[in-house]
């Protein structure tokens, strides 16, 4: 299964103006203009992206996972420079099918705890090396969604 299997399943977010920086990543949402904890929307080329807040215990994610390419089944991921709040998923090279499958539990689920082998060959992990085994999706100070 990949994201595009769940992609309609998920409550539409509208891009706001200044949203895509110079690069044309959605990479200037602001964590606090999101309404849903998950959501999904098309940036102005038409190509889907999610939206996802995450945390681990205290510490709060909130990265956009994304199609890069129109013609290409790429999906990449990137934080946002409008908050601290970090990714928690490294796609440099564009998502494997099992980080896919990782994130659609996640988002379905609303968890999804791995080993710290599982972490490091999904991705999951700080700069630091800090493994992110027990993600939930972040329902704080957002709407519930009900997935379709």
């Amino acid at each position: 299964m990949l994201l595009t299997d769940i992609i309609e399943s998920l409550p539409h977010h509208q891009l706001s103006d200044g949203a895509v920086g110079n690069s044309d990543y959605i990479d200037r949402v602001d964590p606090e203009n999101v309404p849903f904890p998950v959501c999904q929307g098309k940036d102005y080329y038409g190509r889907w992206y999610i939206l996802v807040k995450a945390r681990q215990g205290e510490r709060k994610f909130f990265q956009t996972f994304f199609k890069r390419y129109n013609d290409s089944n790429l999906v990449a991921g990137c934080k946002s420079h409008m908050t601290s709040h970090t990714g928690f998923m490294d796609t440099t090279g564009g998502m494997g099918e099992s980080q896919q499958e990782y994130l659609i539990k996640l988002i379905r689920e609303g968890f999804n705890q791995v080993t710290e082998e599982q972490a490091d060959n999904l991705k999951l992990k700080s700069f630091t090396g800090e493994y992110f085994t027990k993600l939930v999706i972040d329902t704080e100070d957002t709407n519930n969604i009900e997935l379709r």
